[in-house]
């Protein structure tokens, strides 16, 4: 894009952006959370839980631990998905 516009006043393409998407979404189940949007058509692929100062600093909350569900669209590649 030319001009002093640059992207200002409008969403950037998923090309122009990146082709890595993340969403981080609270829930208080994760299991039903999963499962919600497996039924969506998401494809699981993988969890874990992270603790110490380096979350902390991330999210601005002290003695924190995070468990997390990595997921994906049916459509993304290796390459451009975990």
């Amino acid at each position: 894009m030319s001009g002093s516009q640059g992207l200002k006043g409008r969403v950037p393409s998923a090309q122009e952006a990146g082709s890595r998407r993340h969403v981080g979404i609270v829930v208080d189940d994760l299991a039903a959370a999963i499962e919600f949007f497996v039924e969506l058509g998401l494809e699981p692929r993988g969890k874990g839980q992270v603790e110490g100062s380096w979350v902390e600093r991330i999210i601005a909350l002290d003695e924190v631990k995070v468990e997390f569900a990595m997921l994906r669209t049916p459509t993304a590649t290796e390459k451009s998905s975990w």
